[in-house]
């Protein structure tokens, strides 16, 4: 084999090269010449592999596209459309709160304490009756609404009260259309940040300031009292 394709290489240089027998050649007929000594060199070359279609006995087929299965809607500028969310089966968070039917106890968290609404004063300032260096001065063109309680200790042994951790909130509502929120203060007896101990069967008082306008009058009003989702309402006047 390798001989043959020796002798074939230089049958196609010498003829290229016009020296053999003095026959001149035309470049067509060059060209000719060795596209028949490349096609015999290829077909004697076990190694080659033919990659040949023989058209008039084997169909040439176009490879299969597969095609989506639903194609993204357009919407009126042209553009896709997103798809609104599929609706799930699991209920929405309830957002609303559950109102009236806790006590403040409750609330709170106390155990073997009572914790009960005295009543409502206006006043321009307020000092604590604990400790008489705080005193407090509602700020120009205000009145507090200050809503005292009484906190009871009901059981046999002293315990402490506190309702910093408790993180309440407070609203008072004025009147049926206004709505006003307690003030944080440095008091003591401040129900936001009460934290007392209490012996068995004792009393102390918790207060709740609000301010409101300076000739603010208050025929009726609702305390309302919060803590996460629950609330409580009390009609303090």
């Amino acid at each position: 084999m390798k001989k043959r394709l020796i002798m074939l290489l230089m049958i196609t240089a010498v003829v290229s090269s016009g020296c053999a027998m003095g026959v001149e050649l035309t470049d067509e007929n060059s060209d000719l010449v060795a596209e028949y000594t490349a096609s015999i060199i290829l077909k004697n070359d076990q190694r080659h592999e033919y990659r040949l279609i023989d058209v008039s006995s084997e169909e040439i087929k176009n490879p299969e596209v597969e095609a989506p299965t639903q194609a993204p809607q357009a919407n009126e500028t042209g553009s896709p459309s997103m798809q609104p969310a599929q609706p799930t089966d699991e209920p929405a968070a309830n957002t609303e709160q559950e109102v009236g039917s806790f006590t403040l106890e409750e609330l709170m968290g106390l155990k073997n304490a009572t914790l009960t609404y005295k009543e409502l004063k206006l006043m321009d300032s307020y000092t604590d009756k604990k400790n008489t260096t705080y005193s407090l001065t509602a700020k120009k063109g205000y009145q507090f609404a200050v809503l005292s309680f009484s906190i009871t200790n009901t059981g046999k042994k002293e315990q402490q009260i506190d309702l910093l951790s408790k993180k309440m909130k407070y609203n008072l509502n004025v009147n049926g259309t206004e709505s006003y929120s307690a003030i944080l203060t440095v008091l003591d007896s401040d129900l936001q940040c009460y934290i007392e101990t209490l012996q068995a069967g004792e009393t102390k008082e918790a207060v709740l300031l609000f301010e409101v306008e300076e000739n603010k009058q208050i025929p009726s009003a609702t305390l309302f009292a919060l803590n996460g989702k629950k609330a409580s309402e009390i009609e303090v006047k």
